[in-house]
């Protein structure tokens, strides 16, 4: 399986979590340039994590429309990571 995790300079421990639950492809995009905002949507995505705090927010936006287009599950961790918690922000 292949997780597209977005935001984060250091991302080990969600990394960590997500093998461990199976993904065994991870792609990172660390969601500070600007540039970001008109990288393609990788393909053949299973899930999609959003670390919140470390990503700018036209690229937050940009890639949950997109996941919710590709009707793909969104994960959202904050910059304590403790669990990737399921859905969106309140």
């Amino acid at each position: 399986m292949r997780a597209l995790i977005v935001g984060g300079d250091t991302i080990e421990p969600v990394r960590r979590q997500l093998i461990a639950q199976g993904y065994n492809e991870l792609d990172h995009w660390k969601g500070r340039k600007p540039g970001e905002c008109r990288r393609p949507f990788p393909r053949h995505i299973d899930l999609v994590v959003i670390i919140l705090g470390y990503v700018n927010h036209t690229l937050c936006q940009r890639v949950r429309h997109e996941a919710a287009r590709q009707d793909l599950p969104i994960r959202f961790c904050g910059r304590k990571f403790t669990s990737l918690q399921p859905g969106g922000p309140p």
